[in-house]
């Protein structure tokens, strides 16, 4: 028996407690799998997370998703730890596939479809066309909403707190590369996902925040996250994408490097009519 931890985040996620179910539904029993919720929306929704550890996250809320990945993985004692970003629906016995599929290999599991480089002359952000596929395939490519891992491999992942959204992808496959894990995505017909953050009209981070540090490190410019250059090159033999003919944003916009939020924000109604002393 394996042990798998799972860790998954939603924002405004409005089908993830119905995901985690079926997840829970469809494990195959041979495996011992523990469940971590981040709920990032504007309710508490703990009565309908059962059997799972759950944490809210308030709507508006500035710490980046990653931050709590980096802890949970830190803290890990399990196996595996499979890290999912939103709506997943996976088939029954998945977690039989996974273990197999990795086989105690030092390897990384991410998406379920082929992937094909955008080649046009104009880009800022890495983009591609998916393919649905019928068997495991190597794609040496991270997906950043289902990713597949040793624990002890994830815990040697470069630290992404800086992003929020967008960057994920290209560090962890960048990374990768670097290090001769090759990277394979199940057979299309494993999982289908559903919804994405920007289904919502407002969302309160900036998902491009700090996204010019990773077109930094895809240059070979020292950064916060790399802070030594380092050869892109085997990356882009590997997929075949010349990473240099991308650009920085023009207008980043970056969120803030702390954490807003005070104790004044977690007072009711009694913070207009007491006689507040301090604010943080």
């Amino acid at each position: 028996m394996s042990t798998i931890q799972v860790f998954v985040y939603g924002f405004k996620s409005k089908d993830l407690s119905e995901s985690v179910k079926t997840m829970l539904e469809n494990q195959s029993g041979q495996n011992e799998i523990s469940v971590v919720v981040y709920d990032q929306t504007n309710l508490n929704r703990n009565e309908k997370f059962n059997g799972v550890e759950y944490s809210h996250l308030q709507w508006d809320g500035m710490i980046s998703k990653f931050k709590y990945l980096k802890d949970k993985v830190s803290e890990c004692n399990k196996d595996y730890f499979l890290y999912i970003d939103g709506e997943v629906f996976l088939e029954r016995n998945w977690d039989l596939e996974l273990v197999m599929g990795h086989g105690g290999r030092d390897i990384v599991i991410s998406g379920n479809h082929a992937v094909e480089f955008d080649q046009s002359e104009y880009k800022f952000y890495t983009s591609y066309k998916h393919h649905e596929i019928n068997t495991t395939t190597k794609t040496n490519w991270i997906d950043k909403n289902f990713i597949f891992m040793s624990t002890e491999r994830f815990k040697t992942m470069p630290n992404i707190s800086l992003l929020k959204h967008y960057g994920i992808e290209e560090i962890y496959s960048l990374f990768c590369s670097l290090n001769n894990v090759e990277v394979y995505a199940l057979a299309t017909a494993w999982y289908k996902t559903n919804g994405s953050i920007f289904d919502n009209d407002f969302i309160p981070f900036s998902p491009t925040s700090n996204y010019n540090l990773v077109i930094d490190t895809l240059k070979s410019l020292p950064n916060r996250l790399f802070p030594v250059p380092v050869n892109v090159g085997v990356l882009s033999n590997l997929v075949g994408y010349d990473f240099q003919r991308l650009s920085p944003l023009p207008f980043e916009r970056n969120d803030i490097d702390y954490d807003p939020t005070m104790n004044l924000d977690a007072m009711a109604s009694e913070r207009f009519h007491g006689s507040g002393k301090s604010m943080y």
